[in-house]
């Protein structure tokens, strides 16, 4: 398994909005949650990108930063067989 972003982090729906804060009385109930904001409300956003790497990291999972699908490939019979990717390396 592989995970493609196509921004150079993970959590750009909290760091690039830059809503790091949980509203009053908003408890943080996941455990990946309370890590961001164990630290303190808000949370930095560099808290917020490490924490989601590591987490992939420990994980297992695989993953490239800075990635579009360009195209996608498929079989014989016209199934989705894989995607081809687009970064500052090329396709």
């Amino acid at each position: 398994m592989i995970l493609a972003a196509p921004r150079p982090y993970l959590g750009e729906d909290l760091c690039a909005t830059l809503c790091l804060w949980l509203e009053p009385g908003e408890q943080a109930g996941a455990p990946l949650v309370k890590q961001m904001f164990a630290e303190g409300n808000p949370a930095r956003p560099m808290q917020v990108k490490r924490i989601l790497d590591q987490e992939l990291i420990h994980a297992g999972v695989e993953f490239l930063f800075g990635c579009l699908v360009s195209d996608i490939v498929q079989d014989e019979h016209g199934e989705l067989a894989g995607v081809v990717l687009a970064n500052r390396a090329g396709r």
